[in-house]
């Protein structure tokens, strides 16, 4: 499906989907450990997701709601439910 995004919101997508894959190379170790995923966090951080729902005032990412939407939807694939 196409929502109309930018090659570099593409990136942003195809980034997510890679950190997803990764993170769930460890997330049965996890889960058997009762385990908190810190070293996904830092991956998150390091990558500048962090800032992607911070106004750019503040010193993040974010231009527009409707882009945080988006990338709060793909983040999501990132990251587990709990």
């Amino acid at each position: 499906m196409d929502f109309g995004i930018t090659e570099q919101q593409r990136r942003l997508q195809q980034k997510c989907l890679d950190l997803a894959a990764d993170f769930a190379t460890r997330s049965a170790d996890h889960d058997r450990d009762a385990s908190h995923p810190v070293e996904n966090y830092n991956r998150l951080r390091e990558d500048g997701f962090m800032k992607l729902t911070i106004d750019g005032s503040f010193g993040g990412l974010m231009r527009r709601w409707g882009r945080a939407v988006r990338l709060r939807r793909w983040r999501s694939t990132c990251m587990p439910r709990w």
